[in-house]
Protein backbone atom coordinates (compact mmCIF):
# COMPACT_ATOMS: atom_id res chain seq x y z
CA UNK A 1 0.00 0.00 0.00
CA UNK A 2 1.25 3.26 -0.64
CA UNK A 3 1.83 5.67 1.90
CA UNK A 4 -0.08 8.72 2.56
CA UNK A 5 2.35 11.24 2.74
CA UNK A 6 2.43 10.03 -0.77
CA UNK A 7 -0.70 10.54 -1.43
CA UNK A 8 -2.28 13.52 -3.43
CA UNK A 9 -3.91 16.45 -1.59
CA UNK A 10 -7.46 15.82 -3.44
CA UNK A 11 -7.15 11.86 -2.28
CA UNK A 12 -6.47 12.86 0.74
CA UNK A 13 -9.17 15.68 1.08
CA UNK A 14 -11.91 12.78 0.07
CA UNK A 15 -10.58 10.20 1.97
CA UNK A 16 -10.76 12.75 5.06
CA UNK A 17 -14.37 13.65 4.41
CA UNK A 18 -15.58 10.21 3.47
CA UNK A 19 -14.06 8.86 6.93
CA UNK A 20 -15.72 11.96 8.64
CA UNK A 21 -18.83 11.62 7.21
CA UNK A 22 -18.80 7.64 8.11
CA UNK A 23 -18.29 8.78 11.93
CA UNK A 24 -21.17 11.38 11.46
CA UNK A 25 -23.78 8.65 9.85
CA UNK A 26 -22.86 6.23 12.98
CA UNK A 27 -23.42 8.97 15.43
CA UNK A 28 -27.04 10.06 13.93
CA UNK A 29 -28.18 5.83 13.54
CA UNK A 30 -27.28 6.08 17.69
CA UNK A 31 -30.21 8.59 18.05
CA UNK A 32 -32.29 7.39 15.18
CA UNK A 33 -31.68 10.62 13.11
CA UNK A 34 -31.03 11.44 9.13
CA UNK A 35 -29.25 13.78 7.45
CA UNK A 36 -32.49 15.39 6.28
CA UNK A 37 -34.10 14.92 9.37
CA UNK A 38 -31.68 17.29 10.97
CA UNK A 39 -31.66 19.67 8.09
CA UNK A 40 -35.12 20.31 8.73
CA UNK A 41 -35.10 20.55 12.23
CA UNK A 42 -32.01 23.15 12.10
CA UNK A 43 -34.14 24.91 9.24
CA UNK A 44 -36.75 25.21 11.49
CA UNK A 45 -34.80 26.02 14.68
CA UNK A 46 -33.22 29.14 12.79
CA UNK A 47 -36.46 30.04 10.77
CA UNK A 48 -39.02 29.20 13.55
CA UNK A 49 -42.57 28.44 12.61
CA UNK A 50 -42.99 28.50 8.84
CA UNK A 51 -45.31 27.26 5.92
CA UNK A 52 -45.10 23.75 4.45
CA UNK A 53 -44.30 25.44 1.15
CA UNK A 54 -41.81 27.85 2.51
CA UNK A 55 -39.90 25.01 4.12
CA UNK A 56 -39.62 23.06 1.15
CA UNK A 57 -38.02 26.08 -0.62
CA UNK A 58 -35.36 26.53 2.53
CA UNK A 59 -34.73 22.78 1.73
CA UNK A 60 -34.84 23.45 -1.81
CA UNK A 61 -36.61 19.79 -2.51
CA UNK A 62 -40.31 19.39 -3.85
CA UNK A 63 -43.20 19.80 -1.57
CA UNK A 64 -44.21 15.89 -2.02
CA UNK A 65 -40.33 15.43 -0.42
CA UNK A 66 -40.95 17.30 3.09
CA UNK A 67 -44.49 15.95 3.40
CA UNK A 68 -43.22 12.47 3.36
CA UNK A 69 -40.25 13.91 6.01
CA UNK A 70 -42.72 15.45 8.07
CA UNK A 71 -44.97 13.10 8.52
CA UNK A 72 -41.61 10.86 10.06
CA UNK A 73 -40.93 13.86 12.00
CA UNK A 74 -44.02 14.68 13.10
CA UNK A 75 -44.84 10.66 13.96
CA UNK A 76 -41.65 11.26 16.85
CA UNK A 77 -42.78 14.85 17.99
CA UNK A 78 -40.21 16.32 16.58
CA UNK A 79 -42.29 18.91 14.71
CA UNK A 80 -45.76 19.74 14.99
CA UNK A 81 -48.15 20.64 11.53
CA UNK A 82 -51.39 23.33 12.11
CA UNK A 83 -53.30 24.43 9.56
CA UNK A 84 -52.47 28.28 8.94
CA UNK A 85 -54.92 30.82 10.04
CA UNK A 86 -54.57 32.75 7.04
CA UNK A 87 -54.92 29.97 4.69
CA UNK A 88 -56.23 27.00 4.61
CA UNK A 89 -54.63 24.93 2.18
CA UNK A 90 -51.44 25.77 4.19
CA UNK A 91 -49.96 24.16 6.98
CA UNK A 92 -47.15 26.21 9.50
CA UNK A 93 -44.78 23.48 10.46
CA UNK A 94 -42.80 24.32 13.93
CA UNK A 95 -40.02 22.33 15.46
CA UNK A 96 -41.00 21.13 18.93
CA UNK A 97 -39.01 21.10 22.59
CA UNK A 98 -38.65 17.19 21.43
CA UNK A 99 -36.69 18.34 18.23
CA UNK A 100 -34.81 21.27 19.46
CA UNK A 101 -33.43 18.40 22.64
CA UNK A 102 -32.75 16.02 19.59
CA UNK A 103 -31.21 18.81 17.83
CA UNK A 104 -29.35 19.97 20.59
CA UNK A 105 -27.67 16.15 21.21
CA UNK A 106 -26.67 16.14 17.40
CA UNK A 107 -24.98 19.61 17.46
CA UNK A 108 -22.96 18.48 20.14
CA UNK A 109 -21.93 15.10 19.29
CA UNK A 110 -20.81 17.28 16.32
CA UNK A 111 -18.41 19.36 18.22
CA UNK A 112 -17.18 16.76 20.55
CA UNK A 113 -16.33 14.74 17.10
CA UNK A 114 -15.20 17.47 15.99
CA UNK A 115 -13.04 18.09 18.60
CA UNK A 116 -11.58 14.94 18.81
CA UNK A 117 -10.54 14.39 15.27
CA UNK A 118 -9.03 17.81 15.26
CA UNK A 119 -11.62 19.66 12.57
CA UNK A 120 -12.44 22.38 15.31
CA UNK A 121 -9.43 24.75 13.61
CA UNK A 122 -10.17 27.65 12.57
CA UNK A 123 -7.53 27.55 10.41
CA UNK A 124 -8.47 24.33 8.59
CA UNK A 125 -12.10 25.36 8.64
CA UNK A 126 -11.02 28.76 6.28
CA UNK A 127 -8.79 26.53 4.02
CA UNK A 128 -11.67 24.02 3.15
CA UNK A 129 -13.93 27.13 3.26
CA UNK A 130 -11.21 28.72 0.10
CA UNK A 131 -11.07 25.30 -1.69
CA UNK A 132 -14.99 25.09 -2.03
CA UNK A 133 -15.61 28.51 -3.01
CA UNK A 134 -12.95 28.00 -5.84
CA UNK A 135 -14.21 27.56 -9.35
CA UNK A 136 -12.32 24.67 -10.02
CA UNK A 137 -12.84 22.89 -13.39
Amino acid sequence: MVEMRQWTTPRLLTTAARRAEQAWNRRLIEVDATHSGINTLRTLAASGPVTQTELSHRLRVQGQTVGHLLIRLEARSLVVRAPSSTDRRNHIVQITAQGQALLDTVDQGEKDFNKQAGLDSEALRAVLIKIIGQNVH
